[in-house]
């Protein structure tokens, strides 16, 4: 969905006068303006194969050019089998010879290495005998049989190679088969400059200036040379390899100026945010084309005055200007989408939805009560007798299964693979779980509508002990999937998400996927918890799977993993400044969230909280919220106990709750 505006079309043009060029380019611009995403379209309009790799302050030059890794056997043979399996086709006949490739493909997944080889040997020598019988049977001098002879020697060379690689291959296999095994694995950047496809190295600017020393010798036009290899001989550039790189500005936390002895070296375009009103409108018309009477010029005037009143009016939940770009306009015209296809039929409500959703649900009070009125006049939306909260039919009717959706409010979720559970219900003890007071409904209501739409990763941003992680976890529940959590801290790093490689039972090396790999692959919602723990240039790592195109390079085994059907990513944070330790995240990478502010219970719902999770008499809630109002009022103006939230919490009262006094004196007692 990229829309052709005047600015767009302008930028694919210079874009397009440097691929002509041969000449790297380097793309600058605030985040959400478009800069990868044009990369993306010229290599699509073109037909090339572009390669998206995120630099981060733990990006090494091993990741760019390759390096010795560790190797599982079947890492070792499958690159070898496909070069085999391509060869084959290049030189026999496919149908004719199914049924030995189908032998070769089950040792394969057998793990049958020695038969495999031996039919790679086998297929080698058949291969030789049937080129050669065609090369006597050409005769020079005329251009096809020329063509042929060519063909035919290169086809020798190649089976040549692979002969080699299989000898090797046998010779070692009972080395490889009990001890460990190791082998040179290029980088992304090295079989790029190779096979002619196109590079972008996103954030360059978060990598350390020793790991971009090694890319100027490419910037240069110089052939690439591989340090690890020894003496081996230099990667020589093909013909249709281009290099792209693109970086926000060195204003925001986290990013730094890229060193000029590797910016030079770069054809540098600005990428300016989109505010003129006739490209947003193409912008808005591309995304409802084919929806009746879509209020386009709405859109617009919506979008360029939350871009003001964000500017002059407009607070955060941390006291903050919101920052509204490019982005959160798309992702409103996406959510919107989403909500029609999940039986909204009014597009007034589905706008105001999504504009709800991407706009309002991260402001602080007073500015959210503002923009929710302010939206409700601008798309029309008819507020009376609670309609809002009335959910539509179930998304298919009766044509789908009842069990695969959920109802939470008035959003349709699409179930997991568990069986739901409502933390809500009370239980035998007359205790419940999770307590829906209205405070709570409201951000149950924002988190479903996010979930719902499912345009990007979610960040809860809030005091301690509002019930952040709570919310998520009841919502996974309730929709009968698994919640995986990763607590992070000042020193997480890339591979606590990640993982690597750990030594097993048998005293051998094996890659371990992390937490957020296993969550990946089997569709689990993951939580991020206290996001803003970690450093933010680690975090940065993960832009490529916060981005739309959602998906994680794993440089160790060169895998590139995306999303299972299912996936949630979450995250929940303290604000910045407040709490010890808990450092502000770059614009550009909260810009990559869909924020949800969670602010203080007031006291009337604590108190109901606390008697109906703890089974505590309805009296005795009240003296436990009177003494936790009274020690924060005491202490929210000094320094003692951290300020206003260190002496007493919610979660505090609950753990008093539990102790069950069931009279007053027991209560100040426990308390």
């Amino acid at each position: 969905q990229f829309a052709m505006t005047g600015y767009a079309l302008r930028l694919l043009e210079r874009l397009a006068g440097c691929v002509s060029g041969s000449e790297p380019v380097l793309l600058v611009g605030e985040t959400g303006c478009g800069k990868t995403t044009s990369v993306q379209e010229l290599a699509a309009l073109l037909g090339r194969d572009l390669v998206v790799q995120n630099l981060s302050l733990g990006t090494d030059t091993s990741d760019l050019l390759g390096g010795f890794r560790p190797v599982s056997l079947p890492q070792l043979f499958q690159p070898v089998y496909k070069d085999f399996e391509t060869l084959f086709c290049d030189t026999f006949s496919q149908s004719n010879n199914a049924r030995f490739l189908q032998v070769i493909t089950q040792y394969l997944r057998a793990k049958q290495w020695r038969k495999l080889l031996k039919g790679f040997r086998s297929a080698v020598e058949k291969a030789r005998e049937k080129l050669r019988a065609q090369q006597s049977r050409l005769t020079p001098g005329n251009p096809d049989k020329d063509a042929a002879t060519q063909r035919n020697a290169r086809l020798l060379v190649a089976w040549d190679a692979l002969e080699k690689r299989t000898v090797r291959l046998l010779s070692n296999l009972p080395r490889l088969e009990h001890g460990f095994a190791f082998a040179y694995q290029e980088g992304l950047l090295v079989n790029a400059v190779r096979t002619g496809q196109w590079v972008l190295l996103d954030e360059i600017n978060l990598a350390s200036p020793e790991t971009l020393q090694a890319l100027v010798g490419l910037l240069d036009g110089r052939p690439l040379f591989l340090p690890d290899q020894g003496g081996a001989e230099p990667v020589h550039r093909h013909p249709e390899f281009r290099l792209f790189a693109a970086m926000n500005p060195p204003t925001d936390v986290g990013k730094r100026e890229l060193p000029p002895s590797v910016r030079c070296r770069f054809t540098e375009l600005y990428v300016s945010d989109l505010t003129d009103p006739q490209d947003l409108q193409t912008i808005a018309e591309q995304y409802c084309s084919d929806i009746a009477k879509a209020p386009v010029a709405d859109i617009v005037d919506v979008y360029l005055a939350c871009r003001a009143s964000a500017q002059e009016r407009l607070e955060d939940g941390a006291g903050q200007r919101p920052l509204y770009s490019l982005r959160s306009l798309t992702r409103s015209l996406r959510a919107m989408r989403a909500f029609l296809d999940l039986g909204l039929r009014n597009i007034s409500r589905a706008l105001y939805e999504a504009f709800l959703l991407n706009f309002q649900t991260q402001l602080g009070a007073g500015s959210r009560a503002f923009m929710t009125t302010y939206l409700q006049q601008c798309f029309r939306v008819d507020v009376a007798g609670g309609v809002l909260d009335k959910p539509t039919s179930r998304p298919g009717g009766r044509k789908t299964n009842a069990r695969d959706w959920c109802l939470v409010g008035p959003f349709w979720l699409r179930a997991g693979p568990l069986d739901p559970v409502d933390w809500a219900t009370p239980d035998a003890q007359s205790v419940t779980r999770f307590v829906l007071s209205k405070t709570v409904l409201r951000t149950v209501r924002d988190l479903s509508s996010a979930v719902a739409a499912d345009i990007a990763p979610v960040l809860l941003q809030g005091p301690t002990a509002t019930g952040k992680t709570t919310v998520i976890e009841y919502l996974a529940a309730r929709t009968g999937h698994r919640c995986v959590r990763i607590n992070n801290h000042e020193h997480t790093d890339v591979q606590e998400y990640v993982r690597g490689y750990v030594t097993g039972s048998d005293g051998r090396l094996h890659f371990c996927d992390g937490l957020l790999v296993e969550a990946l692959r089997a569709g689990h919602w993951l939580i991020l918890d206290e996001l803003n723990l970690a450093p933010s240039d680690v975090l940065e790592a993960l832009n490529r799977l916060l981005d739309d195109n959602r998906e994680l390079y794993i440089a160790e085994t060169g895998e590139t993993v995306r999303p299972a059907a299912g996936f949630r990513l979450f995250a929940t944070q303290n604000p910045p400044g407040a709490y010890g330790g808990r450092k502000p995240l770059s614009r550009a990478f909260r810009n990559r969230f869909v924020e949800i502010h969670v602010g203080d219970l007031p006291a009337s719902e604590v108190e109901d909280i606390v008697s109906r999770s703890c089974a505590v008499a309805p009296k005795f809630a009240r003296m436990m919220v009177a003494v936790m109002v009274e020690l924060q009022r005491q202490r929210q103006h000094g320094a003692m106990f951290l300020g206003k939230y260190g002496t007493v919490t919610t979660r505090d009262l609950v753990k008093w709750g539990h102790r069950r006094p069931h009279t007053a004196l027991l209560c100040a007692t426990e308390g």
